[in-house]
């Protein structure tokens, strides 16, 4: 028995040979320490120019520069805010470490792979451990030289506002992939909240993004995707205040947009072209998916699901909702099972006009559900859950648009907090 135990342990080495080596460091601006990154007493008082592969980094509440994550190797490293109930070492500890947020005044940027950036707390509009702010720069997060399997969560991301400089973008990649970005707010932006080229296999999700802007020297767009993109998906997100070309705006083939809320609030006075889920002319979308989103009050040319004559087979757009959308206009996309009210006349096998407000308290925006739609279409388990992680079809009903109503919950994430603004 002592032989196959030594066996097993010299096995687990092998295959886990960061397990035993990984260390925490601490970072906390204003230490005055011995500045070894030992303890919450001896932290480091910014990030160190050179990180080591699978530790754990924690920064406590404070102001922090730019950084860049440029480390070569493929075991995940942790930056993490320090929070009450995960901070490492309890030596130096003080709840006012973590109570608060660690602001970056300047960009992040990622330029190799396997790194997990996490705020730790934070939804919808508030909360977040992590935060990053413009002080002058175009970008706040740039993905550089290709990196891939990066995650960003809990990670509030301001700009300098929608009256600004035109080529302000909040997240920009020149090419990335395998990104998670999750739980994160994107807002006021003067140009494209999200900016992608060449990114493939990416997931975005429960995200809050509100307000850009768009000119016509800098037309923008909520997500702007080209150039070898693929594969990516949009989920229970919202997109507050959005204008441009359209607010999901890409080329490439499997893209999946679902399960996300997309509205303009009272008196908002600028608009959308192509579509609310888009692309522009002479770009090419394949297969498609746009399922159970809600669309609430656009104005412009198109509110639609509109992709180019040069595109190609697969896309379908099914279990949408539009309530007050200025217009409406599909374009290559297969689309059924929708629902449709204050706007321009639809044909469909399986429509709803709907006679009224759906929605629990709209002139809040609550958009959930006062009362099941006709029955929509059965999607399959990769998309039976709303943000709130509520079953669709659990009452008998699968639901059309973003929330489901009297669902059960399957113990998914929480959704991107109160959907009234503030």
């Amino acid at each position: 028995m002592k032989k196959y135990a030594l066996l097993l342990a010299l096995f687990l080495l092998a295959v886990l040979p960061e397990a035993g080596l990984a260390a925490n460091h601490y970072i906390r601006a204003g230490a005055t320490g011995a500045n070894t990154g030992a303890d919450w007493t001896n932290a480091w008082t910014t990030l160190p120019s050179t990180l080591t592969r699978g530790d754990v980094y924690y920064m406590a509440d404070g102001s922090y520069s730019s950084y860049t994550f440029d480390d070569s190797g493929t075991t995940k490293t942790y930056i993490k805010k320090a929070i009450a109930s995960d901070h490492g070492t309890d030596s130096g500890w003080q709840s006012s470490y973590g109570d608060g947020t660690a602001t970056f005044n300047a960009t992040i940027t990622f330029s190799s792979s396997y790194w997990v950036f996490d705020g730790q707390t934070g939804s919808g509009k508030s909360g977040y451990g992590f935060k990053i702010i413009s002080a002058g720069s175009n970008k706040l997060m740039r993905f550089d030289n290709t990196p891939s399997y990066i995650t960003v969560k809990h990670v509030e991301m301001e700009h300098r506002g929608t009256n600004t400089e035109s080529g302000d973008d909040i997240i920009y990649t020149l090419g990335a992939n395998n990104l998670l970005i999750s739980y994160c707010y994107l807002h006021d932006s003067g140009r494209a909240p999200i900016l992608l080229r060449a990114t493939t296999d990416s997931v975005f999700e429960y995200l809050y993004v509100a307000r850009n802007m768009s000119t016509s020297s800098e037309h923008s767009e909520g997500i702007s995707a080209y150039g070898g993109t693929a594969r990516n998906t949009v989920r229970y997100s919202v997109w507050e205040d959005i204008t441009g070309t359209g607010i999901l705006v890409f080329d490439g083939d499997g893209w999946q947009v679902y399960g996300n809320l997309f509205f303009y609030t009272s008196g908002y006075g600028y608009d959308i072209s192509n579509g609310a889920v888009a692309t522009w002319t002479g770009y090419k979308v394949t297969n498609t998916k746009v399922y159970n989103n809600t669309f609430v009050n656009l104005k412009g040319y198109n509110a639609g699901v509109w992709f180019d004559s040069t595109s190609g087979g697969g896309n379908t757009a099914y279990n949408n909702l539009w309530y007050n959308c200025q217009k409406l206009t599909f374009g290559n996309v297969s689309h059924d099972y929708n629902w449709f009210y204050g706007t321009n006349s639809q044909s469909e096998s399986n429509i709803q006009n709907g006679t009224g407000n759906p929605f629990v308290n709209s002139s809040a925006y609550n958009f959930q559900l006062a009362a099941p739609t006709s029955a929509g279409k059965n999607l399959g388990s990769s998309y039976n859950l709303d943000m709130y992680g509520y079953t669709r079809g659990g009452d008998g009903v699968w639901d059309r648009g973003a929330f489901e109503y009297g669902g059960t919950s399957a113990l998914t994430p929480s959704a991107p907090g109160n959907l009234q603004v503030n």
